[in-house]
């Protein structure tokens, strides 16, 4: 303070960013000091120049030396930084020492990119390496640091720009779980999930969007997205199949749940596979393959025209098939090809009953070890054993049932033909011939038929009518005879002229026994052997067989 002397000014020293030794001189007594002495301090951008600072390695200063005034403009704050960059020089020669850049503060983006995951403080924009340092921010499952997580903040104030997470590297497993098919473009290599995944789908029966998980670097991809579909049964199934566990496939089911509960029917054969080619729809069905049979000999009650029979055929193809109503079967006919190559098996015709009449129709009886009675609904050969041909008929009773709960048909008797001009009637009975032709068999219907016919004689009476006292049992060529019994009457009192008793016949008598007894007398004429009539019991004798001329 105050006026002083060069000398005595020794505080005076060079200036930051200044060298040298201070000079003080006084020219003027009483004026002012003049000070020289000082140089600017001339330094280098010494390598490595990092952040937060950036400095052009082919600038003037880092080849030589200069002032920090000359070299301000080559130096800036690195990107990521902010602020106006400072240089000292505190060695003549040395290295610029920079300042004035700060690091710029950001906020995370909103949502973190897929590869990132953590949050840094929500209270305003930090500094990235301060979220690092606390890794707040890291890489999210299934990425790596490659080689590190890096937030960068281009604008103070503004959003980090995230980097360093890729996506893990994995292997495809040699062996693909159910449900996943893959092209084979990412065999033999590892590979992001992104880079595989255009090359793996669903396989049929099941459905989804796949989906690849690299959880640990170099390790195997986990696989999912892929679900088995579900499906239900049609409302009736398939011919060839048949279920044995309904509660295995009720509502949408699983194809191995429900195909558990499932089988082929008798008569098919094969593997029986279920798909289910969409999700809740329905199942197809496939494996049952009908067997395949042959025709042999056809058992009694059944007919075939032949059609689709012919040779190796399936059930669906054997048509034609009937019941045969001529043996009294009735039914709808059905075929079985139990074993594959084997003989077809014939069901559903089944034998007619019927009921036996209690009156059976002539010329049938009761067979003997039968009895006569309802014996209910019965098969045609149990009736056909309980009935037989009457006296006088020949052949085997046949009875039919056409239909059902019915009565039989009788047919298979026949009367007995005899020969009639071989007949000699016994007493009693008068036989005319008619026009039947000598030498010919004739049944008594037949006899009766051509104008004869059968009567009692005088003397005898019956309630037959013609040809009903004729039988033919087939013992002989000849009719036996029935039905005339001779009656008893008297001789009237006195006789007719012309007869002559010459036996007494007193009382009612036969004809055959009073007969004998009368002849013609003299004079009569006898016309033919003397005949009594006798036309109701106990009554006179008319005479007949002697006659008087001129009476």
């Amino acid at each position: 303070a105050g006026q002083r002397t060069a000398a005595s000014c020794t505080t005076v020293s060079c200036a930051a960013g200044f060298y040298g030794v201070v000079f003080v001189s006084c020219p003027t007594d009483g004026g002012l000091f003049n000070l020289s002495g000082c140089s600017p301090k001339q330094c280098m951008f010494l390598p490595p120049i990092a952040a937060p600072y950036s400095v052009p390695l082919d600038g003037a200063c880092v080849s030589q030396p200069g002032t920090a005034a000359d070299c301000m403009d080559l130096a800036n704050c690195s990107a990521g930084y902010h602020g106006t960059v400072s240089l000292i020089c505190p060695v003549n020669q040395g290295g610029f020492r920079l300042s004035g850049c700060s690091e710029n503060t950001c906020v995370l983006p909103s949502p973190l990119p897929a590869a990132y995951a953590g949050r840094c403080p929500a209270f305003g924009p930090v500094m990235g390496s301060w979220c690092l340092k606390q890794r707040l921010v890291t890489c999210a499952p299934r990425h790596h640091p490659d080689p590190a997580v890096g937030l960068s903040c281009g604008q103070d104030g503004g959003q980090f720009n995230l980097s360093g997470c890729t996506p893990n590297f994995c292997w495809m497993p040699n062996i693909l779980p159910v449900g996943y098919t893959s092209s084979g473009s990412c065999a033999g290599s590892a590979n992001s999930a992104s880079a595989c995944l255009g090359g793996l789908s669903c396989v049929a029966g099941y459905s989804g969007t796949p989906a690849l998980s690299c959880g640990l670097q170099y390790n195997t991809f986990k696989l999912s997205g892929c679900k088995e579909n579900l499906c239900r049964i049609p409302p009736s199934l398939p011919e060839g199949y048949y279920i044995v566990n309904p509660a295995r496939c009720l509502g949408l089911q699983k194809v191995a749940m429900c195909a558990a509960g499932l089988r082929c029917m008798t008569g098919y054969r094969g593997t029986l596979a279920l798909t289910c080619a969409a999700d809740s729809g329905v199942f197809n069905f496939s494996g049952c393959t009908a067997n395949q049979c042959t025709l042999a000999a056809l058992p009694v009650g059944y007919l075939s025209d032949g059609v689709g029979c012919a040779g190796l055929s399936t059930t669906a193809q054997c048509e034609g098939l009937r019941c045969n109503p001529s043996l009294d079967y009735s039914g709808f006919p059905a075929v079985s090809c139990p074993t594959h190559y084997g003989v077809f098996l014939l069901s559903g015709c089944t034998v007619n009953t019927c009921a036996l009449p209690p009156q059976l129709p002539a010329p049938f009886v009761w067979a003997p070890t039968a009895g006569s009675g309802q014996l209910g609904l019965i098969t045609p050969a149990r009736a056909t054993a309980a009935v037989a041909c009457a006296l006088g008929f020949v052949g085997l009773p046949v009875l039919h049932c056409p239909i059902f709960g019915g009565f039989f048909n009788f047919s298979g008797c026949q009367e007995n033909d005899c020969v009639p001009e071989q007949t000699v009637p016994p007493e009693g009975y008068l036989l005319r011939l008619g026009s039947c032709a000598p030498g010919g068999a004739a049944s008594p219907g037949e006899l009766a038929g051509c104008g004869g016919g059968l009567s009692c004689a005088p003397g005898y009476v019956g309630d037959l009518a013609p040809s009903l006292g004729l039988s033919c049992t087939g013992a002989s060529p000849s009719f036996s005879f029935s039905g005339c019994t001779g009656v008893k009457c008297k001789l009237p009192v006195p006789l007719p002229p012309g007869y002559l008793i010459r036996k007494v016949c007193a009382g009612f008598q036969l004809n055959t026994t009073c007969a004998p007894c009368l002849s013609c007398s003299p004079g009569a004429v006898a016309s033919g052997v003397i005949l009594l009539g006798c036309d109701s019991a106990y009554g006179t004798f008319t005479l007949s067989g002697c006659s008087v001329t001129g009476l």
